[in-house]
């Protein structure tokens, strides 16, 4: 099967979206099939970022979509799906299927190859009550794509609401490379950003963005820390609001708060390191970094935002509050500092729920669909 996955910040911007179409090009690619993927490529760009075992193809866009605020980003993608467009022209022939994380599937339809589209957003009404042209592509795209493949439940739901025809529509989760990070080493972590064998952890990944809630997280291990001066936060990932949370930790002069940007390298060592595992972000879709922490065996302190409460269990493989809850969220980390117990069992439920969203059983599920759109 010859596939064109289409990211287009697959190389500009490495967000849950971006990670999950190079994890399915990878696993896919390792599976037998020939997979290209096609992004965008900005002056400011360097190399791309991660390992691939797929060919990576670059449509140029003349200054990074980031550079000039959202709405040059809409533009930009806007942009983008129509150059997929002109380029699919000249090479209708090369692929029997697109496999688009994002709007950009449009291209693909106008060229009749068979199209899938890749849907993480819980709430997909603002693609058809919102009439500018990148949510008309989106709205074209998901009411004529051959299969829609939603993150979660309440994604089908929404397209279901928005009168997408339920039968076109496949639940693929989000998945993990179990056995990566299961195999982790704490000491590379440990050496690599040489931190104390003396200290515990707390971890959290995630983009330095605003529906993250990254002050927030730091306010409640302030508060913690009051208790449990013996651990430290380390925050790994990037964005918008670095340059603020540094100035934050700066202000306060803590030493014990961390910000680590962007360790994709040692992602697997950082996470066999840490205790526990938070997060308390008050929007998501199915959180990647939920999963690595399932698959490292970690506990987690998480808030019930999106598609979470589909895979995360109250008391079960994880300590789950309702949103900006951050009452009950800091409890949760003061029940894990204080219930070795505790955090013995949510570890080990989640060490072996990690292996359902294994990124090989998703991948052959993925197989299966490629084959029914492309006959």
């Amino acid at each position: 099967m010859r596939v064109l996955t289409i990211s287009w910040l697959a190389r500009l911007f490495f967000g849950g979206v971006e990670r999950r179409a190079h994890e399915f090009s990878n696993t896919l690619s390792a599976c037998g099939e020939s997979v290209d993927l096609l992004c965008a490529r900005s002056p400011l760009a360097g190399p791309y970022p991660h390992p691939k075992k797929f060919r990576e193809l670059n449509l140029w866009l003349p200054v990074h979509p980031y550079s000039l605020g959202w709405r040059w980003k809409a533009r930009s993608e806007v942009a983008f799906t129509e150059l997929c467009r002109l380029w699919l022209q000249r090479h209708r022939q090369d692929y029997d299927v697109v496999h688009a994380h994002g709007p950009s599937g449009w291209a693909g339809l106008k060229v009749k190859i068979p199209t899938i589209v890749d849907l993480q957003t819980q709430d997909c009404s603002r693609y058809f009550q919102y009439r500018d042209r990148l949510n008309r592509y989106w709205a074209q795209t998901l009411a004529g794509a051959q299969r829609i493949l939603a993150i979660s439940a309440r994604t089908r739901n929404s397209l279901i609401d928005n009168g997408i025809d339920g039968d076109r529509i496949a639940i693929v989760p989000n998945g993990v490379d179990v056995r990566r990070f299961r195999e982790g080493d704490p000491e590379v972590a440990r050496q690599t950003l040489g931190l104390s064998p003396d200290k515990n952890y707390l971890l959290s990944v995630h983009q330095l963005v605003d529906k993250k809630r990254t002050f927030a997280l730091m306010e409640m291990f302030v508060e913690f820390a009051r208790e449990f001066s013996d651990y430290e936060l380390l925050v790994c990932g990037d964005g918008p609001n670095r340059d603020l949370a540094a100035a934050w930790i700066r202000d306060r002069q803590l030493t014990n708060i961390r910000l680590l940007g962007y360790q994709s390298e040692i992602l697997p060592h950082l996470y066999r390191l840490a205790d526990a595992f938070v997060l308390c972000s008050d929007r998501e879709g199915m959180p990647l970094v939920y999963l690595e922490a399932l698959a490292a065996g970690l506990p987690i302190v998480a808030t019930a935002s999106g598609g979470t409460d589909e895979y995360l269990h109250h008391e079960r493989n994880a300590l789950v509050y309702p949103e900006r809850d951050d009452a009950s969220f800091l409890d949760g980390m003061q029940r894990l500092a204080r219930e070795p117990q505790l955090r013995h069992d949510l570890a080990g439920q989640a060490a072996e729920d990690a292996w359902y969203y294994d990124w090989q059983a998703l991948a052959s599920q993925c197989q299966q669909l490629y084959a029914e759109v492309a006959s």
